[in-house]
């Protein structure tokens, strides 16, 4: 069997952000850009599976994802009152640079994978990829009418691969425990930056290594399901953002150390009534990374990624059939956590509740659903337009809707 995707995106865009608080106008305060952004995508697969003997199962096959995008931007410097009254259209300043970057990549696998029931308690699931990736990137800038342009390639290839076993220490009816370990070995190109800069530098590829055990279980004839893993994960050269010339990019981030326990429950209180609960923590700590802030080197071992948090919980109650009413809540709590890399501004910990409501009649139904009822507004995730600057949780939001299937 096979499949095959092509994908083509457009943008055009207009961004800006502050570069620093002055609310002099005599100050350009702010950098901004406008783009004209085109990226390609194309995706083959192909695969063979069968049995094998009647105890496992087999599969090979071999895929390839290419893709092409190109930039095309305009940078300028501007003022921008802090109030955000009055600020200036970005057609009215004058531009200081150009720049152009244009990014080609083609990556080709073939892969196999066994599933294999070694007695009727242990099955063994491995697997092996071999990877062959090719990169190459052009920019150019346009400054003061003087062309800087600037190439790069990458060619990799490797092997990656994964093996885990499962085993089933108990069984009655439908009760049952399951012991599982796995190791995984993967690698992947880093990500592309279609930002202001003709950045032609490719980045070194993320590695990864990871191992898990856990323990599987189901009890009361199948009415409660529990979950408890642990992971340990290994990264190297992974891909984070960071201000670049004053303006934003991503660079590869030395090496990054992931451990954390994770525990997942589901209550299956009545025929229409299901209760859910998961506790997760994780440590999220940079090994050998050292990083320019400002004109200071500095090494970040042992620090704390940004915007990690290392609890974070959640409860939710279901209700409903395929047919009739259905309902739902969900509480979740996301535990404190550093906005910055430097490990110096603590943010809070915060809680949020959704909800929704709805009816499905045969092939139509109907829902309201509401996100973050309580109205919190806590920086979520890092911006790529500046250091120093976050998305927040969006606003309470209340939506309906309506599906009918034909």
């Amino acid at each position: 069997m096979g499949c095959r995707t092509v994908a083509r995106t457009e943008a055009d865009l207009t961004r800006g952000f502050l570069n620093t608080l002055s609310n002099n106008p005599a100050i350009k305060n702010a950098d901004g850009y406008r783009q004209d952004r085109s990226i390609t995508d194309i995706y083959l697969n192909a695969q063979l599976s069968n049995p094998l003997a009647e105890r496992g199962h087999w599969s090979i096959g071999a895929d390839y994802m290419g893709g092409k995008g190109k930039q095309q931007s305009e940078n300028f410097a501007y003022f921008a009152p802090l109030s955000g009254r009055g600020r200036s259209h970005s057609r009215s300043v004058g531009i200081d640079e150009r720049t152009e970057l244009e990014d080609e990549r083609n990556f080709f696998g073939v892969y196999g994978q066994l599933d294999w029931a070694v007695s009727d308690r242990v099955d063994v699931l491995a697997g092996l990829r071999i990877n062959s990736t090719r990169e190459k990137r052009d920019g150019e800038e346009l400054v003061n009418g003087i062309e800087v342009p600037g190439n790069d390639s990458r060619n990799t290839t490797r092997a990656t691969g994964h093996i885990g076993a499962s085993f089933r220490a108990f069984e009655e009816g439908e009760n049952f425990v399951n012991i599982y370990a796995d190791y995984r070995n993967s690698f992947k190109p880093a990500a592309v930056d279609f930002g202001p800069e003709s950045e032609a530098d490719i980045l070194e590829t993320e590695d990864s290594k990871a191992i898990e055990v856990g323990v599987k279980q189901r009890w009361f004839d199948g009415a409660l399901d529990l979950d408890l893993s642990a992971y340990r994960m290994d990264f190297n050269n992974l891909v984070v953002p960071q201000v670049v010339n004053g303006s934003p990019g991503l660079t590869n981030a030395g090496k990054l150390n992931l451990d954390g326990y994770e525990a997942e429950a589901q209550w299956h209180a009545l025929d229409a009534v299901s209760v859910y609960g998961a506790w997760a923590y994780h440590k999220a700590v940079f090994g050998d990374y050292q990083r320019l802030f400002g004109s200071t080197l500095t090494q970040l071992r042992g620090k704390n990624q940004e915007m990690t948090p290392r609890n974070t919980r959640a409860l939710g109650v279901v209700f409903g059939r395929s047919q009739g009413a259905q309902a739902s809540v969900v509480y979740s709590y996301i535990g404190e956590r550093f906005l910055n890399k430097r490990n110096t501004a603590l943010a809070g910990d915060y809680e949020t509740l959704d909800a929704s409501v709805g009816w499905e009649f045969g092939d139509w139904g109907v829902r309201i659903t509401g996100s973050n009822l309580t109205d919190k507004r806590p920086a979520i995730a890092e911006s790529e337009l500046g250091d120093s600057q976050y998305y927040l949780l969006p606003a309470r939001h209340v939506e309906a809707g309506f599906e009918w299937r034909f």
